[in-house]
């Protein structure tokens, strides 16, 4: 009988000890961060704004949010007037994005990247996106269209982007933390942009990407040339290729895409080598793939096409903003590590005379249910 009690009194003891949320108290006293977005005063404070979500009213199955901003010198005096200020706890656990204004971006972005690694209350997959032109806590002012926060909705379309398009970076903290340690290759972070629909309210719109030296902006891209990024860096998992053919617009669908890089014993010269498996999903007029020589000119064609443009952007960051982007720093540094050492602290200045060989090979493989453009007959 005393075993019996014992083990009830021991089962008992368990129950409680391990109970996270007696009564709900937890619960009650937490508020859930979607996204983060941060701001700077004209004073030199931070501004932080956090999207909050809860439970609809009357128990609806809804999510509804709400804003909340409080102010610091440093980013974490912000997020800790935050709590006072509401009174709970902040739970970031399923906090998905921070939203950083250009001016900031523009200033330098070390401070919110090391709060980031520091504050255990944080994921560093957690993703940072840049504002164009606007405060950065303008975008909770945006529709929520198919999603419960504006936040959910933001990293989805960046998620969604980079498997059906391949035009959005990633920029994960721990992504931004190894660019900033490394000298070898520079850091890089999509932006979007808030923008005014006439009698739709704002929406959002992902616009290029912001690219750094260090932790300073010192240019943009367009999503033309972030796509060329993408398949310049291999990343490409699909995307969608338009030109103009002699007035005719023709468009092709990237299946599948093989990158590799060569650096020459000099180390100033890369090889880049592209080959590209697509399919066409519109013909310029007069096409016929299934013919050998129509098709190679078209392939032909397409391989110079985007080989100039890769090496037009390669060009337009090397001279306009000299910034390695693309880590051919970083993969010195995996070739030739004891050389890497000798030139790594001027890598900086080398990298304006990098020059790049590059050599594309787009192959099709599929022209979709005909081989032709179709062509009305008109009497």
């Amino acid at each position: 009988m005393k075993k019996k009690i014992c083990l009830v009194l021991i089962l008992f003891l368990i129950i409680l000890l391990l109970c996270g949320c007696f009564n709900y108290s937890d619960i009650e006293d937490t508020v859930v961060v979607s996204g983060l977005a941060v701001d700077m005063c004209d004073d030199g404070q931070y501004k932080v704004t956090a999207e909050i979500m809860s439970a609809g009213s009357d128990n609806e199955v809804a999510v509804e949010t709400e804003q909340k901003s409080e102010y610091g010198f440093t980013v974490f005096e912000a997020i800790e007037n935050l709590k006072n200020s509401s009174g709970k706890s902040f739970n970031f656990r399923h906090c998905q994005v921070i939203f950083i204004s250009e001016q900031i971006s523009n200033d330098g972005i070390s401070d919110i990247i090391d709060f980031a690694f520091h504050y255990s209350g944080f994921r560093l997959s957690m993703v940072l996106t840049v504002i164009s032109g606007n405060d950065a806590a303008s975008v909770f002012e945006c529709e929520k269209l198919l999603y419960d926060t504006v936040s959910y909705g933001v990293f989805d379309m960046m998620k969604q982007d980079q498997i059906a398009n391949s035009k959005c970076p990633s920029a994960q903290i721990y992504m931004c933390l190894n660019s900033l340690e490394n000298k070898g290759k520079e850091m890089i972070i999509p932006m979007i942009s808030v923008e005014e629909q006439e009698g739709e309210g704002k929406e959002y719109r992902f616009t290029g990407m912001s690219i750094y030296i260090d932790d300073v902006q010192t240019g943009t891209l367009s999503v033309e040339q972030s796509q060329l990024f993408m398949i310049f860096m291999g990343k490409t998992m699909n995307g969608e290729l338009t030109y103009n053919f002699d007035e005719n617009y023709a468009s092709f669908e990237i299946k599948d895409l093989s990158v590799s890089r060569e650096v020459e014993e000099n180390l100033s010269v890369f090889d880049l080598n592209i080959d590209m498996i697509i399919s066409v999903r519109q013909l310029p007029e007069g096409v016929d793939v299934s013919d050998d020589e129509q098709r190679t000119k078209l392939e032909e064609e397409l391989s110079a096409r985007i080989k100039e443009e890769i090496n037009d952007l390669f060009l337009y960051v090397r001279d306009t903003y000299g910034s390695d982007i693309f880590g051919l720093g970083n993969q010195i540094y995996h070739v030739n590590p004891s050389a890497w050492a000798e030139i790594s602290d001027e890598w900086k200045e080398l990298f304006k005379n990098v020059e790049l060989n590059i050599d594309v090979s787009c192959k099709i493989n599929d022209a979709g249910r005909s081989s032709k453009n179709i062509v009305p007959n008109r009497r």
